[in-house]
């Protein structure tokens, strides 16, 4: 919008537009506006998943993260396995980004 790039006719191609990843390529004629958007968000994308990755990984100790595998407590199950999504999400989120 702060480029002059809006028209009313974008309207018509929401669902161009809400796909993630996005198309390879777009059929309007300023594909190269918006192939460019997608790139910016991408590489903003990936960055934020992947500090968010490391901080996962940084954030625990092996001693803990064994702690937590041989813990018999419930509570400890549910935190390690919520900590597993946050691990697995972190990644797909990264190939995700790398990939597209």
């Amino acid at each position: 919008l702060d480029r002059g790039t809006y028209r009313p006719a974008f309207t018509e191609l929401v669902d161009m537009l809400d796909r993630w990843p996005p198309p390879k390529k777009y059929n309007t004629e300023d594909w190269l506006v918006w192939t460019q958007a997608d790139q910016s968000i991408n590489k903003a994308i990936e960055a934020y998943c992947t500090e968010m990755k490391r901080q996962l990984k940084e954030s625990i100790t092996t001693a803990t993260a064994e702690s937590f595998r041989k813990s018999s407590d419930r509570t400890d199950a549910l935190l390690w396995k919520l900590r597993g999504e946050e691990a697995r999400t972190f990644r797909e989120c990264v190939a995700l980004a790398r990939a597209s």
